[in-house]
């Protein structure tokens, strides 16, 4: 029962940290690391390695976990802490715990940015189940879910299941979260969704109640209404809708150095976009000058990478 007591006092360790009380947190999590430090390269423990190098980077207490820094650069720490996050869970806790919900949201979630939709389904679907039974059917976390549970099926062209999910969790959040940006991220689903199944009419009205949505709930200039944008003008750019993707991504480039959180990353994003928009309307000069900025911010992004590195 070895790997189960690390794991449970490591979940404890965040369950304390995140209520701020550190001291107690830096004594449970140096306990941890006591029996990883036993045998730092086992994969079991490379979920909880990650976990502790997080926390005390945090704390500014780096000298602690620098003998573990060049194991959690291993490209697959992740997904080795999702599978045993997610086999503990399945292992050791009831159906009604809320850990199990995330540790089935997380790998669902994961499994679907890899690529792996067929595996992801399952698990989505079945956190919809339990989250609606642990959380509430109008809770967040099961609002979350629908709306994940709506992405994978749309991306295995399962459409009316998707429809489901998207038009349950519509319900929810615009009844229980009508001012919180989970709305219009429902909205944005939704838009998808319609384009996927080529309803391209519906799609650009959803993408612009969006736009609205994020800009009540979240403001503008905001990094939310932003990236929505970006979001809308890559979908107006894909139909052909030139101007109208213009407009929206230099909407976003206008402000987007008045948004702190911004990355130089997303700025250079934003920029190719405007500069695939100008090539598309025939507008080379100034598509050449607007792909130098682009570049610029993404070696800009690259150097600050290398650097907190």
């Amino acid at each position: 029962m070895k790997e189960a007591h690390v794991w449970n006092l490591c979940r404890l360790a965040g369950h304390i940290a995140e209520r701020k009380r550190y001291d107690e947190a830096d004594d449970l999590y140096l306990k941890v690391l006591a029996y990883v430090d036993k045998d730092p390269r086992d994969p079991e423990w490379a979920w909880i390695v990650d976990d502790c190098v997080k926390y005390f980077e945090s704390r500014g207490k780096n000298e602690i976990v620098a003998h573990l820094l060049p194991q959690t650069e291993d490209p697959h720490v992740y997904e080795n802490m999702v599978r045993k996050r997610l086999e503990h869970a399945e292992q050791n806790l009831s159906e009604d715990d809320p850990e199990l919900v995330e540790a089935l949201l997380v790998a669902g979630n994961s499994a679907t940015f890899e690529g792996r939709y067929e595996e992801a389904e399952p698990l989505l679907l079945r956190a919809v189940q339990i989250s609606g039974k642990t959380h509430g059917e109008n809770s967040s976390q099961t609002l979350f879910a629908l709306n994940r549970a709506c992405i994978v099926s749309r991306l295995l062209k399962k459409f009316d299941q998707a429809e489901q999910f998207v038009e349950k969790a519509l319900i929810i959040a615009s009844g229980c979260f009508h001012d919180q940006e989970i709305f219009p991220w429902t909205l944005e689903n939704l838009a998808l969704l319609r384009e996927a199944e080529g309803r391209i009419e519906e799609a650009t009205e959803s993408y612009e109640k969006s736009i609205a949505e994020f800009e009540r709930t979240c403001g503008f200039p905001s990094y939310e209404t932003a990236e929505a944008l970006y979001h809308q003008s890559g979908y107006l750019l894909r139909i052909g809708d030139f101007g109208a993707s213009e407009k929206a991504i230099s909407r976003a480039i206008s402000v987007m150095d008045e948004i702190e959180d911004l990355s130089h990353y997303e700025k250079s994003d934003y920029l190719s976009t405007l500069a695939t928009v100008l090539e598309a309307t025939g507008r080379a000069d100034e598509a050449k000058a607007i792909r130098s900025r682009a570049e610029e911010s993404f070696q800009r992004a690259k150097q600050q990478f290398e650097s907190e590195r």
